[in-house]
């Protein structure tokens, strides 16, 4: 089952998100649905966490006073209560998690001048 499901992130991650889901509409990003956006993100974070953590890596946050934009869509139940139990293994809030799992994404799929050009080496993650 898929349920609607809401995240509070920061507007630049916002931009990213209409930007690559331009890129799943143009056929720009194979294997990617674009009624499956949340689905093929969350799947793809929870993998690079795992394969961080055995790497025995942490994430880190920096304070932002970033104002707050409210997205989100249908995603799949179980995979979303995977990605909570990962969220809460790992102490991040919600709107982190997201945020996160939008950066290692665009770091896969975006090439270094879109990477440069939404300032996603700016968001204040760093995995370490």
């Amino acid at each position: 089952m898929r349920s609607n499901r809401t995240y509070n992130i920061c507007e630049s991650a916002i931009l990213v998100i209409y930007y690559l889901k331009g890129k799943i509409r143009l056929n720009k990003i194979e294997g990617i649905e674009e009624d499956k956006f949340w689905d093929s993100l969350f799947s793809f974070s929870l993998e690079k966490i795992r394969q961080y953590k055995s790497q025995n890596k942490h994430f880190y946050f920096a304070k932002s006073n970033n104002k707050k934009i409210t997205t989100g869509g249908h995603i799949d139940d179980s995979l979303y209560k995977k990605a909570m139990e990962i969220r809460k293994e790992h102490k991040f809030k919600i709107y982190e998690f997201v945020e996160l799992s939008l950066y290692l994404y665009a770091r896969e799929v975006l090439t270094d001048k879109e990477i440069e050009f939404f300032e996603i080496e700016l968001w204040g993650i760093m995995i370490n």
